[in-house]
């Protein structure tokens, strides 16, 4: 499901970027005169890090949810050299907005319902039942009568306890009743 971002996330989105471009410069300006291990230019670098996070910013400004997830998890493999950590909001926005979807109830016709006309749609459309009907009334049962029930076990033994069970001396017996 392809959905758009929304106008805060693209704002939070120019400001990743921005951060990002930032923070690219900042680490590989000062070393421009300096050989950099690998005897690569530092403002090839540099450049590749700009060139990232202006792809971020366009993909932001195109605004299509995955396209942002997969442009900011690029901004988490860019140049940071020794400190990738400082690319962790890229990633951590990435992965808010490239798995983050908009499910919108839809009505007969096709169109996204909002809010306030889900509400009014269901009750115009079908009457709402008194009772749920997914309860069912407890059955009455026969035989609640006095001496209708089955007696109470009085025997030596209970079912399948055999001699387990307690011998004689059941509570009808104790009380002098049979």
């Amino acid at each position: 499901m392809r959905s758009k971002i929304s106008t805060k996330e693209k704002l939070i989105g120019f400001g990743v970027a921005i951060y990002s471009a930032a923070i690219f410069l900042g680490l590989w300006l000062p070393h421009i005169n300096e050989k950099v291990a690998g005897g690569q230019n530092p403002l090839l670098i540099a450049l590749e890090g700009l060139g990232i996070a202006a792809l971020f910013a366009a993909t932001v400004a195109f605004g299509k949810r995955i396209y942002v997830g997969f442009a900011g998890l690029a901004i988490a493999l860019g140049p940071w050299g020794k400190y990738v950590i400082l690319g962790m909001p890229a990633v951590a926005y990435a992965a808010f907005v490239g798995f983050r979807f908009n499910f919108q109830p839809k009505s007969k016709d096709g169109k996204p319902v909002r809010r306030g006309e889900k509400a009014e749609s269901r009750a115009a459309s079908s009457p709402v039942p008194s009772t749920s009907r997914r309860y069912t009334e407890p059955k009455k049962r026969k035989g609640k009568g006095k001496g209708k029930g089955a007696p109470a076990p009085t025997g030596t033994s209970f079912g399948s306890l055999g001699r387990l069970g307690p011998v004689g001396n059941s509570q009808s017996e104790k009380s002098g009743k049979k």
